[in-house]
């Protein structure tokens, strides 16, 4: 879930995008981050990152950071659907804009900056993040501009819909959780769970099923003595 893009393989900086998951409902959301960490020994100006954003997705900016410290100067475009790619739109987020400079955020040597937002759809369906990429000026004597645009890295997120079935059954045994639930014949299927005590994030808990029968049950070793919930998804 995260793909790495430098300059030119050196000591350049290097920029990590990561996802928080690749399948949510319909509705909610997933959480997209980008960080850079320059690890030059010059500042780097007009700094920006760019995504290229399926069109039916909703993209909400959650925090821009230098070093932690949230930013308030910077600026949001947002392009037009298909100026890239088909069926997608650019969005870039700025800290500086070159050549003025007219907002004061360069990035120190050692210092991270991260681009935090969420993607989130409202019908169900499989979309592909594209390209995206980042672009810089070190300061300096030779104020050189470099940055990296990684096309490789096509990550798929799906958006489903809440389950409309029902949940049959939940039983202890042998220190797993059996659990069955209405299903679809041919309909794969996906069980999460939730560890109570310790956080509360969704975690798969095995491996896709697909159903064979209006009935499907799956066995899950109990990982730990505190509660946990469970969820059962409806892949497309």
């Amino acid at each position: 879930m995260a793909a790495l893009a430098s300059a030119d393989g050196g000591e350049d900086p290097r920029l990590l995008r990561t996802l928080d998951k690749t399948v949510a409902l319909t509705g909610s959301k997933i959480q997209v981050t980008a960080t850079l960490t320059n690890t030059g020994t010059n500042a780097l100006r007009g700094f920006y990152f760019y995504d290229q954003i399926p069109s039916s997705l909703e993209v909400t900016t959650l925090d821009v950071n230098l070093n932690g410290q949230t930013l308030t100067n910077y600026s949001v475009e947002v392009g037009k659907d298909g100026d890239v790619y088909p069926e997608c739109t650019p969005w870039r987020w700025t800290l500086e804009t070159p050549a003025v400079f007219p907002e004061t955020n360069p990035i120190p040597p050692q210092a991270t900056v991260q681009i935090v937002f969420s993607i989130s759809c409202s019908s169900t369906g499989r979309f592909d993040l594209q390209q995206f990429g980042w672009t810089a000026v070190e300061s300096g004597t030779t104020n050189r501009t470099f940055g990296f645009s990684d096309w490789t890295d096509h990550q798929t997120v799906t958006f489903v819909e809440p389950p409309r079935f029902r949940l049959l059954s939940l039983q202890l045994a042998n220190n797993a959780a059996v659990i069955s639930w209405e299903s679809e014949s041919g309909k794969v299927y996906r069980l999460l769970s939730q560890d109570l005590g310790a956080s509360n994030e969704w975690q798969q808990a095995a491996p896709d099923a697909r159903a064979i029968g209006p009935v499907t049950t799956l066995s899950v070793p109990l990982s730990s003595q505190r509660g946990r919930l469970y969820r059962v998804l409806k892949l497309p």
